[in-house]
């Protein structure tokens, strides 16, 4: 959606109520992060280092982008077309799906290289008929009802 009205934006030239809905719909994409970093912490659930590193690395450079890039490419001459802006926005949209897409098939691959075909421990916490499992410290599973 954000390549879409981003793309329609550096354009300028379309109907104003196009420019409204391209303006009111770029807002969506605002809570993404949030759920980049959900994701980050799931795939490196099973080593802390890693998912130490991963996420600050991720986070700083949201903060070394975010603090140059707003300079170069929404310079208060250029309003209100900041033509320059809406392309940067929708190359970075193309980049952030081509990541995402690169990390969930190098993460599939990691699962299978790993045995895990599924997440083994999502399918022990619930279970379809509503049971959940709990494991005792002898690694043995016990059926318990309700959700953990």
């Amino acid at each position: 959606m954000n390549i879409i009205c981003s793309t329609s934006l550096a354009i300028w030239d379309i109907p104003i109520k196009w420019k409204w809905a391209c303006y009111i719909l770029s807002g969506f994409g605002g809570g993404l992060s949030g759920l980049c970093f959900a994701w980050a912490h799931e795939i490196c659930t099973h080593d802390n280092e890693e998912r130490a590193i991963v996420v600050a690395a991720m986070n700083e450079m949201a903060y070394v982008i975010q603090a140059w890039l707003p300079l170069l490419v929404w310079r208060q001459v250029e309003a209100p077309q900041y033509r320059k802006g809406f392309i940067t926005v929708a190359f970075l949209s193309a980049a952030l799906i081509a990541t995402a897409l690169t990390i969930r098939l190098l993460y599939a691959r990691e699962l299978v290289k790993r045995g895990d075909g599924q997440d083994s421990e999502h399918e022990d916490r619930t279970r379809s008929d509503g049971e959940a499992s709990t494991s005792d410290n002898s690694g043995e599973f016990q059926r318990t009802k309700g959700v953990i």
